[in-house]
C-alpha cells in the first residue's frame, strides 16, 4: 500500500506482462540512463541492467539458440540475455 501512496496524484506506466510493476513517470520519478533495459524473464526477472551492445546468436537452456544482448548489472561482467527477454526503460 505504501507504494501506491507515494505515486498518489503521479503518471505512471502499467506493464501488464509478468512481473507486473508500477513505475514513476516524468521528473519526480527515478531519473534513468538511456542505455537501461529491464529483463522480462527468466532467471534475471525484474532487474534491470545497462545495455553493453549485441551478443550475437547465443545458445540458452533446452538447446534453444536466439539473438542475445550483453547487459550489466552493476559493476558485474556482462551477461548474454536473449533480446525477447529485454525490454528498453524511458
Amino acid at each position: 500500500m505504501a507504494l501506491l501512496e507515494s505515486i498518489a496524484g503521479r503518471d505512471v506506466a502499467i506493464v501488464a506482462t509478468a512481473p507486473a510493476r508500477l513505475r514513476p513517470r516524468g521528473p519526480r520519478g527515478r531519473p534513468t540512463r538511456r542505455d537501461t533495459v529491464h529483463v522480462r524473464s527468466g532467471p534475471l526477472a525484474g532487474q534491470a541492467g545497462r545495455w553493453d551492445g549485441l551478443a550475437g546468436l547465443r545458445r540458452f537452456a533446452g538447446g534453444t539458440h536466439l539473438e542475445a544482448g550483453f547487459v550489466r548489472f552493476g559493476d558485474d561482467p556482462p551477461i548474454a540475455i536473449a533480446l525477447g527477454d529485454l525490454e528498453r526503460v524511458e
